[in-house]
């Protein structure tokens, strides 16, 4: 599989658009409550406005009389307006932030790679002694027995 390391610029876009995405996210959020609050005002309005216009003082009868209002619908459907924009945003968001996280892991799989074969990183010296340095510790094996030279005698 051919892995194509994301360039500087990319990376910059990626990061410019998740700032405009959350911008933008925050401002939809605000929009959702503002409607959230806004829907339960119009209820409220519209209870009393059912015990002052046709003398319904019943609690269920006024609340009945308010959702079944024309105001109160269109309140419900701004809201699920803004609950449609929010929720678009938050996964475009999270669309960026997985293509961010996917390219961070690939690149760290590819520094860890090239490190075990010993190449080192961009930019940096070769190391010096070559793989002879990157020798495993000696293990010792309950009920095995130790080979000659292995230096645990």
């Amino acid at each position: 599989m051919q892995r194509t390391p994301l360039s500087d610029e990319k990376i910059e876009h990626l990061l410019q658009e998740f700032r405009v995405l959350a911008e933008q996210f925050a401002q939809a959020k605000a929009t959702r409550v503002k409607f959230e609050e806004a829907r339960k005002i119009r209820k409220a309005r519209l209870m009393v406005q059912a015990e002052a216009d046709a003398g319904i003082v019943s609690a269920q009868k006024q609340e009945r009389y308010a959702y079944a209002h024309a105001d109160y619908a269109e309140t419900v459907r701004n809201l699920v307006a803004a609950v449609e924009q929010e929720t678009s945003l938050y996964w475009k968001m999270e669309s960026l932030r997985l293509e961010f996280d996917a390219w961070r892991s690939l690149a760290a799989s590819e520094r860890y790679e090239k490190s075990a074969y010993g190449v080192p990183p961009t930019g940096a010296a070769p190391r010096k002694g070559g793989d002879s340095d990157r020798r495993l510790p000696a293990v010792s094996v309950p009920g095995s027995r130790p080979a000659a030279g292995d230096g645990l005698l």
